[in-house]
């Protein structure tokens, strides 16, 4: 919910009520989107003409974006169909993720490339890693 900025005199009129064990109701302001004035927000999610949920919808209002932005879908996030690493050419982020040369997890993967980092950089892990202990190679064996 969005609060509301009330003058002292009208703070001090809405304690009394309160108070009192009544309560207080303020108007909703009118939402203008399309050329149109929706008196709430559930009415314009059940326009055909909005894409997002009303959660969604919600949110990006009272984060103060314009009405007529908030109810369109947010543009897809560059993801690659397909890329070359290595000079092998891979169908997916996730087919590269699965190679056995790759020494990254998928997201991890994915965060680089969507960073712009290059593939055969991207598939590095870039963790410093302590050496084996000879007590440790004992356990592991080697």
């Amino acid at each position: 919910m969005s609060q509301v900025s009330l003058s002292p005199e009208v703070k001090a009129a809405v304690d009394l009520i309160k108070q009192a064990g009544g309560t207080v109701l303020f108007p909703r302001r009118h939402v203008e989107v399309w050329g149109q004035s929706f008196s709430t927000i559930k009415l314009i999610t059940q326009d055909p003409r909005c894409e997002v949920s009303y959660q969604t919808l919600v949110q990006r209002l009272s984060k103060g974006i314009n009405p007529d932005e908030a109810v369109k879908k947010s543009p897809p996030t560059r993801i690659c169909k397909s890329l070359v690493c290595w000079g092998q050419n891979f169908a997916s982020i996730k087919d590269l993720a699965l190679d056995s040369r790759c020494k990254v997890g998928y997201s991890v993967l994915l965060k680089k490339l969507n960073k712009g980092v290059i593939p055969e950089e991207a598939v590095k892990d870039q963790r410093v890693r302590k050496p084996i202990t000879t007590i440790e190679q004992a356990i592991v064996g080697e």
